[in-house]
């Protein structure tokens, strides 16, 4: 357990030291606060360079800016997360970053473990700030009518969801040694991916189902919660135990 300690602690420091954490909370905190402002200009705006007023038909409230704000996460927020982290095992595996503390003895297991917790760390705070700036900042301009607890409830079910994804891209990147790929993979999976799954009707038992519920501002139905949690949890296990086999009979045995 102290070991796990140990590396998670290394693995926020690294994400501190390269800025990428710094590049995720700017991105996210920057469009908190300028989606609001950008929805209440919207109908001006347009006005101003159509000469039509369309403000009839755009939806200016509460609701609509945190909505608005989940859009800007899910889409630019992805594209920014998956683009850092897609180069995070490939550059360890390069530069042999990874191997010193393996031959001290340390649990090849435990360092993907910490990367996963570490991350999803990093992002379960950041979302949980944005969510709370942009839920409080609209409210200031369009009037409170959401829930706290449901933006909150939202900003949790992202934050799984960016778990799993932070376990889908290591796993990737532990066969796929080309940054550029890993991330088209992981974006193409993450933006077609609710798509496709939403037609065979099999949403439910994915980590889809966590951004499809965050993106309407509802509750996971309490007889879905267990079927679609055993699920993610056994896919994110497969995914880490994969993962980890696939590093020791590739990587580890090199160097023992």
């Amino acid at each position: 357990m102290k070991e796990l300690y140990v590396m998670i602690k290394k693995e926020l420091r690294e994400i501190m030291r390269t800025k990428n954490g710094m590049i995720l909370g700017i991105t996210l905190l920057f469009f908190a606060i300028a989606d609001p402002v950008i929805l209440k200009m919207t109908p001006m705006l347009l006005k101003e360079f159509s000469g039509v007023d369309m403000s009839e038909f755009i939806v200016l409230s509460h609701k609509a800016a945190v909505v608005n704000f989940y859009g800007d996460v899910y889409q630019i927020f992805t594209i920014v997360f998956v683009l850092i982290l897609s180069n995070n095992w490939i550059k360890e595996v390069k530069e042999q970053t990874f191997v010193i503390p393996v031959l001290k003895g340390a649990s090849i297991d435990k360092l993907f473990l910490s990367k996963v917790i570490a991350y999803s760390m990093v992002l379960s705070t950041l979302l949980i700030m944005g969510f709370g700036l942009n839920y409080y900042y609209a409210g200031v301009i369009f009037g409170f009518e959401l829930e706290l607890g449901l933006v909150v409830y939202m900003a949790i079910l992202l934050s799984l969801f960016y778990g799993w994804c932070t376990m889908f891209i290591l796993f990737i990147s532990t066969f796929i040694r080309n940054q550029v790929i890993v991330a088209l993979i992981s974006l193409m999976t993450l933006f077609v991916g609710p798509f496709l799954f939403s037609l065979i009707k099999l949403t439910e038992i994915t980590p889809f189902t966590l951004i499809d519920h965050a993106s309407t501002l509802t509750y996971i139905p309490s007889d879905q919660i267990i079927v679609s949690g055993l699920s993610i949890i056994a896919l994110t296990f497969a995914m880490y135990y994969a993962g980890v086999t696939i590093v020791k009979r590739k990587e580890i045995v090199k160097y023992r």
